[in-house]
């Protein structure tokens, strides 16, 4: 909503001011539209009387709502007696230098061109428009200030460039004019961005990349390019195998989330035969290849290996192990026998990357922050000091449902019931953090927990959005595990007494079909080349190294599990080292310990919201 007030002028004698009054709308970043009321006052200049009149406006960003090119269309409706149409324009706003757009529009009805620029100085931007008609030439300057930063001519914005290269990397891109390109195009932006002289830096935010080992090269390839322009490339690892790392290992500055996983194994490869699987239930496939290294058919008319599937898949692995042990040792200067410890290793927490040279540093401080208050705010159901509000809008509080498994990414619960992912959610926190419109914010936790990083991650959201407003957590039928470490970043928790909560722990599993297979007659070959490697391989179970392996990946994230519950409930780190083990309790038992602050349900948390906004018990909320 917005109002302009317009003083005329004819020489030094002042007229009557003028009001306009508008709405904008922006439902997306490509379109937007706006309505306006022009002259609602109807002035008197020079003894006439300025009729009012209504102006509607589009306007389109098709370029996937960048803002490089804007299309804009606005019509003028006359409001004396009938409404009709008395003027339209039509035009273009062009960026053809960072911080400074040409503006060009046509009003075909008064035969009129408008042309002009924007500048745009950190937070001022200027506008200079200037039209010529049958009946002269008018200019219009403007000056507008924000408090939001923008491109700038003096200062660009944008002297660091950030990409986030995660799961397949195919983004379906939404555009109104653009087809969403189903292609991995990140190779390419990158040498784009080698091309742009004022960009310094490029962030990459690397997450479980899945992309066959070609795309792995030409993104390295991509990052040569960027190096040979003396452009720095940073990496931030948020999870992976070698695929992430041989990317991130070839940046100027690896960095990796103290939550996150990162396997390096070395490389596996298996082949099922399912031959005699098929003879116990009288099938049998028949095949021709034409070549002797035609082997597609094997999986299902052999119970073993032929010599050629084993020379050529030997031949992967050894490629494939030299690229590896390439990056190491070239790019990450790691010795032989380092390497040989690292494959030995094979699972690492950030801690364990850094002390192996595999990263250059945490990307974040593991513990919370220090700072937070000696003493928690009290809190009472004494009648507040606020004023009841006479006009204005309600207060609004938002109640963010987390039910079901926590994953990392959507659909991705194993047990194929609900869940709720870290991949949805913490945009949506963050939102409500600076949503104006939202004044508090209520997290229902029905869950019984799930992944370790996805509940780190909206942990780290709540955390944002409670230094924003105030947060509180109230507890359903079971907010266990992961569901209590995201509960531990509000200001207040509420659990009902029978709630089943607590569970301040965490395990791994995984399936072991070998004694499956054996008794389906199931052939297998497995070629590796180091002792962990295929260790994520169902058809035996983990060995002894590897349960070595994954139990201090699992005690480096228990003991964050504990950081994260001792400061969000202030007490002692050995006080929660007791409470913890996985021990399981009930609501009123957790209340009794300290793991929650009050008893009660969602209505109870939410009146004692109001007060905490000051609101009083009367007064409606949304």
């Amino acid at each position: 909503v917005g109002l302009v007030v317009s003083e005329y002028r004819r020489g030094k004698t002042k007229i009557d001011p003028s009001y306009d009054l508008g709405l904008f709308w922006e439902p997306f970043k490509w379109f937007n539209l706006s309505l306006a009321n022009l002259q609602m006052n109807e002035p008197l200049v020079e003894n006439a009387t300025m009729p009012s009149s209504w102006r509607l406006s589009m306007g389109l960003r098709p370029l996937k709502g960048a803002d490089r090119l804007t299309v804009i269309a606005e019509t003028y409706w006359d409001n004396v007696g009938d409404i009709a149409l008395r003027e339209q324009r039509w035009g273009f706003a062009v960026e053809i230098l960072p911080g400074i757009h040409l503006r060009l529009a046509y009003a075909p009805n008064q035969e009129r061109i408008d042309m002009g620029f924007d500048a745009s100085l950190d937070r001022t931007k200027t506008s200079f428009m200037a039209g010529t008609a049958r009946e002269g030439i008018s200019k219009t300057l403007l000056l507008k200030t924000s408090g939001k930063r923008r491109e700038s001519i003096l200062v660009p914005s944008q002297k660091t460039e950030s990409l986030v290269l995660a799961g397949d990397l195919i983004a379906e891109e939404k555009s109104f004019f653009i087809k969403p390109e189903r292609f991995r195009r990140q190779a390419l932006e990158l040498h784009a961005l080698s091309e742009q002289t004022r960009v310094k830096k490029v962030k990459l935010l690397l997450d479980h990349v899945s992309v066959g080992w070609a795309h792995v090269e030409e993104l390295q390839a991509a990052i040569k390019s960027l190096q040979a322009k003396g452009i720095k490339v940073e990496a931030e690892i948020l999870g992976g195998d070698e695929k992430t790392y041989l990317i991130a290992g070839l940046c100027d500055r690896v960095l990796m989330d103290p939550l996150a996983a990162l396997i390096i194994n070395g490389q596996a490869i298996e082949g099922y035969y399912f031959a005699n699987t098929l003879a116990k239930i009288g099938l049998r496939f028949e095949s021709v290849a034409i070549g002797s290294h035609k082997t597609a058919p094997n999986a299902l008319t052999h119970n073993k290996a032929s010599p050629e599937e084993t020379a050529t898949r030997l031949a992967i692995l050894e490629a494939r192990q030299k690229h590896l042990v390439r990056v190491l040792s070239q790019e990450r200067q790691l010795s032989t026998d380092a390497i040989e410890e690292v494959l030995e290793k094979g699972l690492f927490t950030a801690y364990r990357a850094k002390e192996a040279g595999l990263i250059d540093g945490l990307s974040r401080p593991l513990v919370a922050n220090p700072k937070a208050p000696s003493a928690p705010e009290a809190y009472s159901w004494l009648p507040t000091p606020y004023k009841k509000k006479i006009w204005g809008p309600r207060e609004r509080i938002a109640v963010v449902p987390i039910f079901g498994l926590i994953t990392r990414f959507r659909g991705q619960s194993p047990f194929g019931g609900p869940s709720t992912s870290s991949e949805e959610l913490v945009p949506v926190l963050d939102d409500l953090a600076h949503n104006p419109e939202v004044s508090a914010v209520v997290l229902r936790l029905e869950s019984p927990g799930g992944d370790v990083f996805a509940s780190e991650q909206i942990w780290r959201a709540a955390r944002r959005l409670a230094a924003e407003k105030p947060l509180y957590v109230s507890m359903g039928d079971v907010a266990a595990s992961g569901a209590y470490y995201i509960a531990s970043a509000a200001e207040h928790i509420f659990a009902s007494a029978s709630t089943i909560t607590g569970s301040i722990g965490i395990f791994a599993m995984r399936l072991d079909m070998e004694e499956l297979l054996n008794k389906l007659a199931v052939g297998r070959q497995e070629l590796k080349t180091s002792n962990l490697a295929g260790s994520e391989s169902l058809a035996r179970p983990w060995s002894e190294e590897m349960k070595t392996s994954v139990r201090a990946y699992l005690e480096a994230h228990y003991r964050t599990f504990l950081d994260r519950v001792a400061f969000g409930r202030q007490l002692p780190l050995a006080r929660i080292e007791t409470l913890a083990e996985g021990r399981v309790y009930t609501g009123k038992a957790a209340f009794q310990n300290g793991l929650v602050d009050s008893l009660g349900g969602l209505q109870e948390s939410i009146m004692f919201m109001k007060q905490k906004l000051g609101i009083e018990e009367e007064e409606d909320v949304v």
